[in-house]
């Protein structure tokens, strides 16, 4: 149950705009969706701000995505733009993770330290571990908008949408759980490379 409050509630801070868009866009129309991610996103900000809650870089971010986009589906008629909307976006999010890196925090440390106890958080090694992370997965949003990018040419638009619809969802369960399984090795590979520093030995008694 813990797991998944705390999963919730960081859908909530950093998704929150485009959760409510894709359950509107099912249950009512895509200009209603459009409507309804406004007016619940414009409140949730000013709720926030009142309460003087954390408003994340991933949030802004998904909110503006959600409205561009979401008025390119309803002003767009041609095929064409939306077969390539998936790429543009993918480009996007991965110049978003990837400016993360040369200015202020990266983001999956920002998104991490949320559940990191704070010697965690104070720990270089640990930095950087989330900093590759960060760079991983930025590499991840490239490729995946260049093999978009392929699909989309060489296939039909049902064909791409279908696609699409089936390796998003599961590149990104992928990446999650392969690096958890990984992560001892990965971790050992970044430490011999000299891209980490060794793990803080334990004080003496």
């Amino acid at each position: 149950m813990d797991l998944l409050r705390r999963l919730s509630l960081f859908a909530y801070d950093n998704f929150a705009s485009l959760l409510v868009f894709i359950v509107a866009k099912h249950f009512l129309s895509l200009k209603a969706a459009i409507l309804a991610t406004l007016l619940i996103s414009f409140l949730d900000l000013g709720f926030r701000t009142y309460k003087k809650l954390t408003i994340t870089r991933l949030y802004i971010f998904s909110l503006v995505v959600t409205i561009c986009f979401g008025a390119v589906d309803v002003y767009v008629t041609t095929p064409f733009l939306l077969k390539y909307e998936s790429v543009v976006t993918n480009l996007l999010t991965a110049s978003f993770f990837g400016i993360t890196l040369f200015r202020g925090k990266p983001l999956i440390q920002e998104i991490a330290e949320k559940t990191l106890s704070q010697e965690k958080k104070n720990r270089p090694d640990v930095n950087q571990y989330l900093r590759f992370l960060t760079f991983l997965w930025t590499g991840y949003f490239v490729l995946k908008a260049l093999l978009y990018a392929y699909v989309s040419y060489r296939y039909s638009f049902e064909q791409a949408m279908a696609f699409r619809s089936a390796f998003g969802a599961t590149s990104v369960v992928i990446l999650l759980f392969g690096e958890k399984v990984l992560r001892p090795y990965l971790v050992r590979i970044l430490r011999t490379v000299g891209l980490m520093l060794p793990a803080p030995q334990p004080l003496q008694a």
